[in-house]
């Protein structure tokens, strides 16, 4: 005869619990347990089994130091334990209840690499995840156990292999968008994209998506390195910034992405005037005025164009009505 006792009535605690029944009805015993009741044999629940309960059990008292002790002789006297990835993962809880971060860390990934595909690497690499934020954010890591220095590039290679273990989850998704954002933070802009970009196209459906779309064109906007440089970044952060605008309607319109756009506007005016600058110093009249007549043209609300029709002022009224007399000039405008 089966007999359960069920978890809600309270008796049961998060750490576990053997209910049994006294006499002729104690067929069977239900051991309680985080992840569910657990069917056992009464009376013969297994030493190891006993004794990293126990070891969950100092944990959840808040206990890091004395479950740790109690884990490592449970790995000499059980070694070849069924139970060694619940351990595994208990150990690695307990160093981070000692503080121990790096430790827990590689804890974590043995952990990983021995035991694919089980309860417990989704809860190693949800601990890794946890570790990788706590990095990002600025915690050290002690090194011959005097200096502390950046672990940066742990948490790094934490979320860069949480989509390769674990894709089409939640985690992946959490992963890929908090390396763009550290990243941006950081102004590596390139390898933001590129986080922001795998989230874009390999979890479409996300909730993140739209973040990364914005969070994409930001990191566009701050590869610009100016007038001097390339334009690609600047127009890539407007076509990225229209695409969102197309995409989620009046509720893209906010404050953040108008602004965005007027300082694109701003630095390509900017560009286009500086070039013509650069032709006025040089001699080339003619080449100057396409310059500052197409800032005026293409962004009239800059301050820029107000700049550009003085200096067509003082260059005289002698323009250059055939564009094709100077293409070089008038291509680097249209790139823009």
């Amino acid at each position: 005869m089966k007999l359960r006792i069920a978890a809600h009535l309270g008796i049961a605690s998060a750490v576990g619990l053997i209910v049994c029944w006294p006499g002729p009805l104690q067929a069977k015993q239900w051991l309680f347990r985080p992840q569910g009741e657990q069917e056992v044999k009464a009376g013969k629940i297994s030493p190891d089994r006993q004794e990293l309960d126990e070891a969950h059990r100092l944990l959840v008292q808040g206990k890091a130091g004395k479950a740790h002790k109690l884990l490592g002789k449970w790995f000499k006297t059980f070694p070849d334990s069924a139970l060694n990835a619940e351990a595994m993962y208990y150990t690695g809880q307990s160093l981070e209840g000692l503080g121990k971060l790096y430790k827990a860390f590689e804890k974590y990934e043995e952990l990983l690499q021995e035991f694919g595909d089980t309860e417990y690497f989704h809860k190693a690499l949800e601990a890794q995840f946890a570790i990788a934020r706590e990095y990002l954010n600025g915690r050290k890591r002690p090194i011959l156990g005097i200096f502390r220095v950046s672990a940066d590039d742990v948490g790094v290679k934490i979320l860069e292999r949480i989509p390769e273990r674990q894709p089409s989850s939640l985690l992946a998704e959490r992963s890929l968008i908090l390396l763009g954002d550290y990243y941006l933070a950081k102004k590596k802009y390139d390898e933001a994209v590129y986080a922001y970009d795998q989230l874009i196209v390999s979890y479409s459906s996300s909730a993140f998506v739209r973040k990364a779309r914005l969070q994409a064109a930001k990191a566009y906007l701050g590869n610009f390195k100016g007038s001097a440089f390339d334009p690609a970044p600047l127009i890539e952060a407007k076509e990225r910034l229209l695409e969102y605008q197309a995409l989620y309607g009046p509720n893209a319109q906010s404050s953040e992405v108008q602004a965005m756009l007027a300082k694109i506007e701003e630095l390509q005016a900017r560009r286009a005037y500086e070039i013509g600058q650069f032709y006025q110093r040089t001699g080339k009249k003619d080449s100057a005025r396409v310059s500052f007549e197409g800032v005026i043209r293409r962004w009239p609300n800059t301050k820029w164009a107000s700049k550009a029709q003085s200096k067509l002022k003082k260059l005289g009224k002698k323009r250059a009505d055939q564009a094709g007399q100077f293409p070089a000039v008038v291509k680097s405008l249209k790139k823009e």
